[in-house]
């Protein structure tokens, strides 16, 4: 009997692992192994911003491998394939579409977000203790009065403009995903029903 293999891989998720058995079982591939893998990705190296030191960091990714076999000398065979064949364009056609989705805003701070955190925050703390200053001796003079007012009046500037930079970029995200929802979502619930009837339609005829 002439047997046909296919191996897969898939984000390890039981839901996803689940849907993507489903997928190909209607289709009339059988599951013959289901692995967990880790595959090694390489190093990076991260430089503390303040004392200098260098961290080598392993990454590594996850995932289930699938593999699944299907009879070639099947009746049913042929017109399954065909189905299957028409499946995987809707499906393509799905993932362009997705692709095209709008990325959210990171919310990742860098480095450089990090030292300007540092020294916003030194400002403040600064400006603070030059007013307390300030108080306990009686005044210090202009120039250190002025200084002492700057630096906390600079640091929360700073932190006030990140703050709206960080809003309007939430507010353009929001924006250009409704945008996005509008145009394409009547066409992709339209593709996963057509990818629907396909997979019942190959069900069927495997019966």
């Amino acid at each position: 009997m002439a047997r046909e293999t296919k191996t897969i891989q898939c984000y390890p998720d039981d839901s996803i692992i689940n849907s993507r058995i489903k997928q190909y079982e209607s289709f009339g591939w059988e599951l013959i192994n289901n692995q967990r893998c880790q595959e090694y990705d390489g190093q990076t190296k991260e430089r503390d911003i303040f004392d200098g030191s260098t961290t080598t960091i392993s990454h590594y990714s996850t995932f289930n491998k699938l593999t699944f076999s299907r009879d070639k000398g099947a009746p049913w065979y042929s017109d399954v394939v065909a189905l299957e064949s028409k499946y995987e364009q809707k499906e393509n056609e799905r993932k362009r579409i997705k692709n095209t989705e709008p990325s959210a805003p990171s919310t990742v701070v860098g480095n450089g977000g990090r030292v300007v955190n540092y020294f916003a925050g030194l400002f403040i703390v600064i400006g603070v203790i030059l007013i307390a200053a300030q108080l306990i001796m009686g005044g210090m003079g202009v120039a250190p009065l002025i200084l002492s007012i700057a630096c906390p009046v600079f640091g929360i500037l700073v932190f006030i403009i990140r703050g709206v930079s960080k809003s309007s970029k939430q507010k353009r995200y929001t924006a250009a995903l409704q945008a996005w929802k509008n145009a394409n979502n009547d066409k992709l619930k339209q593709l996963d029903n057509e990818c629907k009837a396909l997979m019942d339609k190959a069900a069927e005829l495997i019966g």
